[in-house]
């Protein structure tokens, strides 16, 4: 039991370290505030590519491509490249979408090619081959931007001291973030992740490219060799830790200047969440020994490994729970400490939640309840990464622009589903053995993960289930 014991206080210290670390890098921006805005300088203004990677995305890619070609930017120098994977009718709306901004004068094209070939990043690659721009800017087929975006993101590039710029990620602003209590809670998510991804610009720590509504210098891409992702899942956090491995630098506008779409059903969900994790995990195997080897100080270092192995730590929060559950049945008092330990640390978590949402600051955080019943979803994603084959390759997020159809689950979000279903029903027999013996400090961290894998097990079920029914 002993043991049990150790390992359970080793996984709490892994899981309060890496919390630590996020409150302590989120810190200074909430005292400081947002920076000043930059100003556009008055300069010749560059030519610019603006790249749109599309596989099937019928419901979605007409309001991408008015948005994009609504930009407030010279015609004569704006390219636009709508870079087609579509297997399905979303072709040839592009085509009749295409050609009527052409009659416009905009000068957009329709990219095909004959594979599928290591998806986003071969399809980004092929654009690149003809794309005109000094400047990349990339924005997936969710994506709403505002015609002010090209000028503001710009701006980056042409101030003093800004020649190793190799890209600007811009915050990302979120079209249904009220439309179920799932938008919700991701949104809450979205909008912590931003705080710190401004922090960690300004310390000078690294960050990534999220995948769209980015802006690329493309002497950077050119530079690393462009976009060789081996995994082909994440492409995005691969390019930018090359570019940042070769000097070059990742800036951060935390303005809201474009606006992504939430999955809101919870399948759809998993898969992005697992997609995320596995490719993750696969960049992070491939690049780590150059990181660690790179001349930059020591924190910068193992925060770039800490930042791209986030998956881990739901690993550890699985891992936690499991090895949690014995002490239910053999306490003493090291399990004792431990949970009022737990007690404290939950309840300082929704104090300052409860009080960000009664001022206005935030909302009531069901993100916490998301993001634990999340954890083995994830784990599953992070194995997956070390393991060739594992997981199956890429999928896409469905979207829809009003409401999502449920997707067909592919095997391992079954399989997802059953562990959280499963672990469901242990934290619920946990909550029951705990509250019979009256052991009422262990009852908020089993709570958490019951609601938690109650959440996703029973959603998911639900909806695998309405997708076999509606066939």
């Amino acid at each position: 039991m002993h043991v049990v014991i150790f390992f359970s206080y080793l996984f709490l210290l892994g899981i309060s370290l890496y919390t630590m670390r996020n409150i302590l890098i989120s810190a200074g921006i909430k005292l400081k505030g947002p920076g000043e805005k930059i100003k556009m300088a008055e300069a010749e203004l560059p030519q610019v590519t603006v790249q749109l990677p599309v596989y099937n995305e019928k419901e979605v890619v007409v309001r991408l491509i008015d948005s994009v070609c609504a930009l407030d930017y010279p015609h004569d120098k704006l390219q636009i490249q709508v870079l087609d994977d579509s297997t399905d009718e979303t072709t040839a709306i592009i085509a009749k979408s295409v050609q009527c901004w052409q009659k416009t004068g905009i000068d957009i094209s329709h990219l095909r090619r004959p594979t599928r070939h290591r998806y986003k990043a071969g399809n980004l690659e092929n654009g690149l081959h003809q794309a005109a721009g000094e400047f990349i800017a990339i924005f997936d087929a969710d994506y709403l931007v505002k015609p002010a975006w090209l000028r503001q993101t710009l701006a980056h590039f042409l101030q003093p001291d800004t020649d190793k710029f190799g890209l600007v990620q811009t915050r990302w602003g979120l079209q249904n973030s009220r439309d179920s209590i799932l938008t919700y809670a991701q949104t809450l998510s979205v909008n912590e992740f931003a705080i710190t991804q401004a922090e960690r610009v300004r310390l000078g720590l690294w960050s990534s490219f999220f995948g769209s509504a980015g802006l690329w210098r493309r002497a950077c891409i050119d530079d690393i060799g462009g976009w060789q992702a081996v995994n082909a899942l994440s492409e995005d956090i691969d390019i930018a830790y090359r570019a940042q491995l070769g000097g070059w630098k990742i800036a951060y506008d935390d303005s809201l200047l474009a606006f992504a779409e939430l999955p809101n059903r919870m399948l759809a969900y998993k898969q992005q969440q697992f997609r995320w994790a596995k490719g993750n995990t696969q960049v992070i195997r491939e690049l780590w020994p150059k990181i660690l080897s790179r001349s930059s100080s020591w924190l910068q270092k193992w925060d770039a490994i800490l930042f791209a192995t986030w998956p881990a730590m739901n690993l550890l929060y699985v891992l936690f729970f499991l090895f949690k559950l014995p002490q239910l049945f053999y306490p003493n008092s090291l399990s004792r400490i431990q949970d009022l330990l737990l007690v404290i640390g939950i309840g300082l978590g929704f104090l300052l939640s409860l009080i960000d949402w009664m001022g206005g600051r935030g909302g009531f955080p069901v993100h916490t309840f998301l993001g634990v019943g999340s954890t083995f979803n994830i784990s599953v994603g992070f194995v997956a990464g070390f393991i060739p084959g594992f997981g199956g390759g890429f999928h896409r997020t469905p979207r829809t622009g009003v409401d999502q159809a449920i997707p067909k689950p592919n095997k391992i979000i079954l399989w997802t589903t059953v562990g959280e279903l499963s672990l469901f029903g242990v934290a619920l027999i946990a909550v029951v053995y705990a509250s019979v013996q009256k052991n009422f400090l262990t009852l908020p961290m089993l709570t958490l993960y019951l609601l938690g894998y109650g959440w996703l097990g029973l959603q998911s079920a639900w909806e695998i289930v309405s997708s076999k029914l509606e066939k």
